[in-house]
């Protein structure tokens, strides 16, 4: 019994683990259809500072306003031409749709 137990347990750790790596990646076109405060997944670049922690985003279906706090971008440079994975949610507003960013790093 405890061996079925431990078993299902560390199968259970495994398949989490597994599971965030195979997170879908979303478009902008998706994401702008989506419903505030959905967990989305974002490949491509930053290429402006809109200022108040705003940045502009795009990918090749589109572009969308980040919401990114000082705490999340650290030291880290975000905006060049390096593409970059986005972890994050969507925040509807009654006339825009942006992205509250959770988590940058490099895209794999």
């Amino acid at each position: 019994m405890n061996k079925l137990l431990i078993a299902t347990v560390v199968a259970g750790i495994a398949f989490g683990v597994q599971a965030k790596n195979t997170i879908p990646t979303n478009s902008v076109l998706e994401v702008m259809t989506f419903q505030d405060d959905t967990p989305v997944v974002l490949r491509g670049k930053i290429d402006k500072p809109l200022g108040h922690g705003k940045y502009q985003f795009s990918d090749q279906t589109g572009t969308i306003i980040l919401d990114i706090d000082d705490e999340v971008i650290g030291n880290t440079q975000i905006i060049n031409e390096d593409i970059i994975e986005i972890h994050g949610e969507v925040d509807k507003g009654w006339f825009s749709t942006e992205v509250d960013v959770e988590e940058i790093m490099p895209s794999k």
